[in-house]
This record gives structure tokens, C-alpha cells and sequence, in this order.
């Protein structure tokens, strides 16, 4: 993901954490995000886009995160590293 496009995720992941779906309006995001709100829609076409962006960040983030932790050659040693 483009580090502009990235900045405005995650700036809508903050704004969510915050005050929830509701909380996420694409001006506030742009505006939070240091981008015009021209900018925010070349790359999302709604709130619900960015917010599966958001998700898919996030997703992505949890996977790598679970991968590190559960390391190992077999299945026991990967849960025994997750836990």
C-alpha cells in the first residue's frame, strides 16, 4: 500500500479505536490524515471502502504479528510459541 493511502488507513483504524464506526468521517479522516478530502476519495469511493482497507490492515498486521510468535518445525512447537 502507498504510504499516502497507508496514512489514511491507519488514521481511520485511530479514529475508530477512538469513538467507533460512527466516529469515522471522511473529512475528520483527511483532515487527521495531513491530506485534502479530494485525495481521500481518488483512493477510497466511501467510508465503507476505507474501512475494509482498515480491516485488511489490520488483518495483515495479526498475521504477521501470529507468524513471529508462533514459530517452530511442528505443529506443537508453533502453539506451544503462540501461547
Amino acid at each position: 500500500m502507498e504510504e499516502r493511502a497507508r496514512r489514511i488507513v491507519e488514521t481511520a483504524v485511530e479514529l475508530a479505536e477512538e469513538g467507533g464506526f460512527e466516529a469515522v468521517r471522511l473529512r475528520d479522516v483527511a483532515s487527521h490524515a495531513g491530506v485534502a478530502l479530494g485525495t481521500l476519495y481518488r483512493r477510497f469511493r466511501s467510508k465503507e471502502d476505507l474501512l475494509l482497507a482498515a480491516l485488511e490492515l489490520e488483518v495483515t498486521t495479526l498475521e504477521q504479528q501470529s507468524n513471529e510468535v508462533a514459530s517452530g518445525d511442528t505443529d506443537l512447537e508453533r502453539v506451544v510459541g503462540f501461547f
